[in-house]
């Protein structure tokens, strides 16, 4: 769900998703959207939490372009977790769309022709 933030290379973690993608599959990235509110406050923790240490969250415009260069359209995007997920009681639902969700999930076919 949160690997592309420890990724020394998401490109190249694209294109070999892009291979090994077959018939109708799709390309799926869950990640922490970093132009959220929620993903502010992650990016913060990056400087003080040792396990974010090595973490390099992505905006959604980020992750779109990365996705485009390894599929076709169309691109989906859903988004959840609209408030402070250690107060959470109850799952916030998914709401197409991201920009206020910490957490983003983004899927494209690949490439026609790749993987077939």
């Amino acid at each position: 769900m949160t690997s592309l933030c420890y990724l020394n290379d998401p490109w190249k973690a694209m294109a070999e998703a892009r291979r090994v993608v077959r018939g109708h599959g799709r390309i799926i990235i869950g990640f922490v959207d970093r132009a959220s509110p929620l993903g502010r406050e992650y990016v913060e923790r990056v400087r003080h939490d040792p396990f974010y240490q090595d973490a390099r969250f992505y905006s959604a415009a980020e992750v779109k372009e990365l996705l485009c260069q390894a599929g076709d359209g169309p691109l989906e995007c859903f988004q959840t977790i609209f408030d402070d997920p250690g107060k959470m009681t109850a799952p916030d639902p998914a709401v197409e769309g991201h920009g206020k969700g910490l957490l983003a999930v983004m899927s494209i076919e690949p490439r026609s022709g790749i993987g077939e």
